[in-house]
């Protein structure tokens, strides 16, 4: 190497061959792929630009191989995929089949609307507007019964409590249990199978004790009264 001829012997032979580089090291080179001893990263494919004119032959400028071939252009993937599965990939929005959580666009062009999102959210303000009511008339029964109304049975207060959870259960849970049932099918259990299988297993326990208090043990029911009696749950 001289100051007129900046290059080795090395790297002049390898001018017109295939040269493996570093991006973050350009001044890593070597003919075949492998890993950057500097950094790690893998190594990338160059192409020389070919040999300079003039009195010294000159080492052609690296530059990057075009990632698609001209005339073969790559097919870009689109649909729909899981962040935590990308190999699940169909047409249109929907759910993972293996995890049960809604699927994005691969090729995000813009903003798009987002159904599921729209749709809980509609779910949600509903149900919290429908719970309010009823977390108030439960917590007054429980803790402070003596601000009910007068004549105003446990009986009732619990069919209105279930009047007013039964609606907030199945409409506003109704995606979670279309999940947990479509992970019980397919065998992909999953969070959505315990969401579903407590929120069901809850609700199921609370007709029974409204419908059929008389199953349970004297110790689980309100004696006392005629009008407090009822269900402890």
């Amino acid at each position: 190497m001289s100051p007129h001829f900046p290059y080795s012997q090395e790297e002049y032979f390898m001018a017109d061959t295939l040269i493996y580089t570093c991006p973050m090291h350009p001044e890593i080179k070597q003919q075949d792929p492998g890993k950057c001893p500097e950094c790690g990263m893998p190594l990338k494919p160059a192409q020389p630009l070919g040999k300079g004119q003039g009195d010294y032959p000159q080492f052609g400028a690296i530059a990057p191989l075009p990632e698609v071939p001209a005339g073969k252009p790559q097919a870009a993937r689109s649909g729909y995929t899981c962040p935590m599965h990308p190999e699940i990939n169909q047409p249109g929005p929907g759910s993972c089949p293996k995890c049960g959580m809604a699927l994005e666009p691969v090729n995000a062009g813009g903003e798009e609307e987002n159904t599921e999102l729209k749709d809980m959210t509609r779910r949600f303000w509903v149900s919290a507007a429908i719970t309010a009511p009823l977390f108030i008339l439960a917590m007054t029964a429980d803790l402070r019964p003596s601000w009910l109304p007068a004549g105003l049975s446990m009986k009732t207060v619990q069919w209105a409590e279930f009047t007013l959870a039964t609606p907030v259960v199945l409409w506003g849970g109704w995606p979670f249990f279309v999940k947990a049932w479509r992970s019980v099918l397919t065998w992909n259990l999953n969070m959505f199978t315990l969401i579903g299988m407590g929120v069901s297993v809850a609700w199921l326990y609370s007709i029974a004790a409204l419908l059929l208090p008389r199953l349970f043990p004297p110790v689980m029911r309100l004696e006392g009264e005629a009008e407090r009696q009822g269900f402890k749950y």
